[in-house]
C-alpha cells in the first residue's frame, strides 16, 4: 500500500481536489438560480435549465471518455470544468451561461469516468477503498461551496470565478497525475449496457 501511495500520490490528490470541486460546483446551482433569474431577467423555471445544461454537458463527457479515454487526461477535464465555471462567472447573457454549464457538466462528466477507475486500477486490493474515500470528498466540496456563495453576497458571478480559479490551481498541480494509457474499460469503442443505462 505505501508503495502504491508513493506511485500514484498525484493521481490520487488530483482526483480528490477534483471532486472536491466536482460537488462545489453541482452544489452552487440551486442557490443560484434565483439570482440567475434576477440577472437575466428569465423566470425561476427557465433558469433551471441551468442543471439540465450541466446534466447535458456530463452525458457528454461520459461519452468522449468512452470513446477517446486513452488521449483524455486529468489536464483536459480541469480545463474543461474551469471554462464553464469560467463563463458561468462572467457570462454577458444567459446563452453564455447555458455554455458555461455544459461545458462544466462535460469537465464533470469525463472526471468522474477517468479517476474512478484509474484510482481502482493504481491501487490493487486497496483500490476500492481508495474510490471510496475520493468519492466521499465530493461531499466536502458539496457542503463548502453553499457557505462561500452566502458568504459572497449570494452572488453567482465571484461563485464561479472561485471555482473556476481552484480548477486552474489544481490543474497546475496535475501534471504528476496524467497517464499515458487509459485504465481497463475507457478507451475503445462505446459499447453501453443498456439495461444498466435503461434502469
Amino acid at each position: 500500500m505505501r508503495q502504491a501511495l508513493r506511485d500514484h500520490l498525484g493521481l490520487l490528490l488530483s482526483g480528490i481536489a477534483t471532486f472536491v470541486l466536482m460537488g462545489a460546483g453541482q452544489s452552487l446551482y440551486g442557490p443560484a438560480m434565483p439570482a440567475f433569474a434576477r440577472v437575466h431577467g428569465i423566470g425561476i423555471g427557465a433558469a433551471g435549465l441551468v442543471v439540465s445544461a450541466h446534466w447535458v454537458g456530463c452525458f457528454a463527457g461520459v461519452a468522449a471518455m468512452y470513446l477517446r479515454g486513452a488521449q483524455i487526461g486529468p489536464r483536459v477535464v480541469l480545463a474543461a470544468m474551469a471554462l464553464g465555471a469560467a463563463l458561468m462567472a462572467v457570462g454577458p447573457g444567459w446563452g453564455i451561461t447555458l455554455l458555461g454549464a455544459l461545458v462544466f457538466g462535460m469537465g464533470y462528466g469525463g472526471s468522474t469516468v477517468l479517476f474512478n477507475p484509474r484510482v481502482l486500477r493504481a491501487f490493487g486490493r486497496r483500490g476500492p477503498g481508495m474510490m471510496s474515500l475520493l468519492n466521499a470528498c465530493f461531499g466536502v466540496g458539496a457542503i463548502a461551496a453553499p457557505l462561500v456563495f452566502v458568504a459572497l453576497g449570494t452572488n453567482p458571478a465571484p461563485s464561479f470565478a472561485v471555482l473556476a480559479g481552484l480548477c486552474l490551481l489544481v490543474w497546475l498541480g496535475s501534471g504528476a497525475a496524467e497517464a499515458p494509457t487509459a485504465p481497463r474499460g475507457v478507451g475503445g469503442a462505446f459499447r453501453p449496457d443498456w439495461p444498466i443505462l435503461g434502469f
